[in-house]
């Protein structure tokens, strides 16, 4: 009898400091989770807005004196529109876009792209795109996000 009722202390214990284990780590990573996510930049989400996707825009870029190999980057890209006539006008445009992206990514070294941030590839190309429809007014799309980046 006696050897039973130890048996359920020691079980009894041992759930009580795995409890307690359990409920440090949890709060620990809570609080680490937290500061790591206050800490990374967040993108305002647009219930409203429709996406247009221009998927595996596959470029080869420019090389650095002593490379022995080319280097491609694919990268798929979504571009934003707040209505349907826009998410219309730009499926028509996704030509441009692609060329457009393209010509610009072209003149980057594979080291300047590894550097950047899916923000920043998103924000130069954001910058491109004002250029060449003459104003941010004037694109078919509001931004442009960079949704995947693989680089060989």
């Amino acid at each position: 009898m006696k050897k039973n009722l130890m048996m359920i202390a020691i079980a009894v214990a041992i759930a009580v400091v795995a409890a307690g284990a359990t409920a440090f780590v949890v709060t620990r990573a809570g609080n680490s989770a937290g500061a790591v996510a206050a800490k990374a930049p967040r993108l305002p989400i647009d219930a409203q807005a429709r996406y247009v996707s221009l998927d595996k825009l596959i470029v080869m870029l420019r090389s650095t004196e002593g490379s022995t190999r080319p280097r491609y980057v694919v990268m798929d890209l979504v571009f934003s529109a707040t209505d349907a006539k826009r998410e219309k006008q730009v499926k028509e445009h996704l030509p441009v876009l692609r060329a457009t992206a393209y010509s610009v990514l072209s003149e980057r070294t594979a080291a300047e792209i590894q550097r950047m941030g899916p923000i920043e590839l998103a924000a130069m190309l954001n910058k491109e795109y004002e250029h060449g429809y003459g104003g941010a007014d004037r694109t078919p799309f509001d931004k442009v996000l960079v949704t995947k980046v693989m680089m060989d």
